[in-house]
């Protein structure tokens, strides 16, 4: 009883910072409705568009970015003057994209030959 108890407080905790970090977005139906930097972004369960940044400098992005009825689906496009790249490969795999600024370089690693 005592663990459910714990984890029933454990998800309200998570679920109150993730409000106040967030915030409350607006929601829209289409980009146009969102300000002048934000997109619209379709969440993944339930289809409902919120205002919000761009992806900014450094954060994980997408290589295409899946766009369905006037929404950016999971996650939003670069910002300005950024693209979505390769940050990290291993070989010929790539583990991770970032949003980075046009022409900046990949981390590559490959394992050691000893």
């Amino acid at each position: 009883m005592k663990v459910l108890v714990f984890c029933v407080v454990l998800v309200f905790c998570v679920a109150l910072v993730a409000f106040l970090v967030v915030g409350d977005p607006q929601p829209c139906d289409f980009n146009d409705e969102c300000k002048k930097m934000n997109v619209a972004r379709c969440e993944e369960f339930f289809e409902k568009g919120f205002c919000n940044n761009l992806t900014a400098k450094g954060k994980t992005c997408r290589e295409k970015e899946l766009f369905r009825r006037g929404k950016y689906v999971m996650q939003c496009p670069c910002g300005s003057g950024l693209s979505c790249e390769p940050a990290l490969t291993i070989e010929l795999f790539i583990i991770e994209r970032q949003c980075l600024e046009v022409g900046a370089t990949a981390t590559s690693t490959s394992p050691d030959n000893e």
